[in-house]
């Protein structure tokens, strides 16, 4: 398991030493941030560069290559002015997901409210409705299913933004302000977080789920969701 604090420090050295004053923000994103990691968990570092060219690009393919766990760096990388004018709806995920490090994101960023927490439902249950479908037509993969579920939990924060103005990072939180449908989607995504035996039945049985749940969003119905004319197992009522 990585010592997110050291490594994150350590990081953060290694920036400020190569690129100084060029950094405006560092911060950390994902499982890591909520507390919520595992020996499989992405390391979702954020970067905000005052400019992002192929300098900084170099310079930051640098300091990841040095840094321990290089093989499980993901996260976000940008220039100050493009994260400025990025779409709303992922800046909404993007803001409340970040736990700073060095900088303050209010220094770049407007705060995203609930405009934008609107926006992130629709425009994420809009992305998942296509992708789902997509997948469970053409690519069959769980590993696209899996990052599905992924998105669906922070469309669910955002919905749950969206009724009571507060931002729940924590999974095991969320689920007590969920309702049904929600509860259910976030109990696929532990289990298909959780396990890679991911296929037949249970694969299509997911899929469903998630389309079922992103199509009541799009449409606006909140029954509860139904596959295939009978409604999936998992949470009570």
């Amino acid at each position: 398991m990585v010592d997110i604090k050291e490594w994150m420090r350590v990081l953060t050295e290694k920036a400020e030493a190569l690129c100084g004053d060029r950094i405006r923000f560092i911060g950390l994103q994902g499982s890591y941030g909520r507390g919520e990691a595992t020996e499989n968990s992405d390391i979702d570092a954020v970067l905000i560069f005052k400019e992002f060219n192929c300098r900084e690009i170099d310079e930051y393919e640098k300091i990841i290559s040095s840094m321990p766990y290089k093989e499980l760096v993901c996260g976000f990388v940008s220039g100050e002015e493009e994260l400025r004018n990025w779409d709303k709806g992922d800046l909404f995920q993007f803001y409340y997901d970040t736990t700073p490090v060095k900088g303050r994101l209010e220094e770049i960023i407007d705060v995203p409210g609930y405009e934008a927490a609107k926006q992130a439902v629709k425009t994420g249950a809009c992305n998942i409705y296509h992708g789902c479908v997509h997948n469970l037509l053409h690519e069959k993969s769980s590993e696209v299913l899996r990052s599905l579920f992924k998105g669906a939990v922070f469309v669910i924060q955002a919905l749950n933004y969206v009724r009571t103005g507060e931002y729940v990072k924590s999974k095991s939180e969320l689920m007590k302000k969920a309702d049904y449908n929600e509860r259910l989607i976030l109990e696929l995504s532990d289990q298909i977080r959780n396990r890679s035996d991911i296929d037949g039945e249970l694969y299509e049985i997911m899929s469903h789920s998630l389309i079922c749940w992103s199509r009541g969003l799009i449409n606006g119905n909140h029954e509860p969701i139904v596959v295939c004319g009978k409604h999936v197992p998992g949470v009570d009522k």
